[in-house]
């Protein structure tokens, strides 16, 4: 048998993740449901799609999925009826509906294949009702079907859902095997390595198509706030942030709302790295921040850095509770500018006594 890394070959990084579901495919633990959490754009469905390919894989003792066999090449053309994704369709989340719907063809044997899979993404979308309707196939899932979940975090779903699933974690991709997914899909290594370095690891935010735009900004926000311009006059910087929340004309209010929380989360993690620039540890950055904007931010007095990242979070929690994207964005620039602005200079002290 070739080397157990070649399993999943088509994924990307993450080996403790791929090893740990070959351990569970050739020793028939994997059970009735998954749940594959991580980061957006990380290869989550990508993961569940080649394990969907590998668990029906004919193509004898070596790595899986082979890719040859009629299995493998149908899960992966998307035309087998044996591995079906469930996603949102006219609606950000996914109703009672279509749960329904899953739940009546997960009664079915499978077709061509040797398990169904049934891969909803995100799972975080699912309404309460849904979720409670998903309990029933997950409590009693029939032997030959495979739900798997996918979220950012096991939070996202009701404690009920997530205790009856086996879970797998995903984490941020390395910056230079970014970069290589990033090459793989076209783009100049340039072009890739200036994508990579604002995604945090995960390819699928560096190939979005503002993705350079969002690194800009982002650059240009840090700056502002790392020279004292943002304390000084905030809005400009706030009108550049409501020019690419608003993106282009007609967009829907769910992708308004998720490009500004791409932004905070882009902010977030240059943040941390000044943090990490501070406490002189050894570890990889994780933003396209200019080294001398991160030194300027990591000699900031102490509790600066956090009061921006507290702001930020604030900042997240109140648009996800639908607040007025405007008010927001004021607030986050006054705040985030003054907890980031230079000190002010020390007053020359006064001698005092007779010369």
């Amino acid at each position: 048998m070739r080397a157990m890394s070649e399993w999943f070959s088509a994924v990307r990084g993450h080996p403790a993740a791929k090893r740990a579901l070959r351990c569970a495919v050739l020793g028939g633990r994997l059970g009735g449901s998954l749940l594959v959490c991580g980061p957006r754009g990380v290869g989550r469905a990508l993961l569940a799609r080649e394990l969907a390919r590998a668990i029906n894989c004919r193509g004898g003792d070596g790595p899986r999925p082979c890719g040859a066999c009629a299995p493998c090449r149908k899960i992966a053309s998307g035309t087998s009826g044996d591995c079906l994704f469930v996603r949102p369709l006219d609606k950000p989340s996914i109703g009672i509906d279509q749960v329904r719907e899953m739940l009546d063809e997960l009664a079915l044997a499978p077709v061509e294949s040797d398990r169904r899979v049934f891969v909803v993404d995100p799972a975080s979308a699912l309404r309460e009702d849904a979720q409670n309707a998903l309990l029933k196939g997950l409590e009693e899932p029939p032997g030959r079907a495979l739900i798997i979940l996918i979220a950012e975090h096991e939070g996202e779903l009701l404690p009920t859902i997530a205790s009856r699933c086996l879970v797998v974690s995903l984490g941020p991709l390395e910056r230079e095997e970014t970069i290589d997914v990033l090459v793989q899909e076209g783009l100049p290594r340039d072009e890739a390595e200036r994508r990579a370095a604002w995604a945090g690891g995960s390819p699928g935010e560096a190939l979005e198509e503002d993705a350079v735009e969002l690194a800009e900004l982002c650059a240009e926000a840090l700056s502002a706030f790392a020279a004292g311009d943002a304390a000084a006059d905030p809005m400009p910087l706030v009108e550049s942030l409501l020019a690419f929340a608003d993106g282009k004309t007609g967009d829907a209010a769910e992708a308004r709302r998720r490009r500004i929380d791409r932004l905070l989360r882009a902010l977030q993690r240059a943040l941390r790295d000044a943090l990490l620039v501070r406490e002189a540890a050894r570890t990889p950055a994780c933003s396209g921040v200019a080294p001398q904007t991160l030194e300027r931010l990591a000699a900031l007095p102490r509790g600066r850095l956090e009061r921006a990242l507290g702001a930020l979070t604030e900042s997240e929690t109140a648009l996800r509770r639908n607040a007025n994207t405007k008010l927001v964005l004021d607030g986050l620039a006054l705040e985030v500018g003054a907890a980031l602005a230079p000190p002010e200079p020390q007053a020359a002290g006064i001698l005092r006594g007779s010369p």
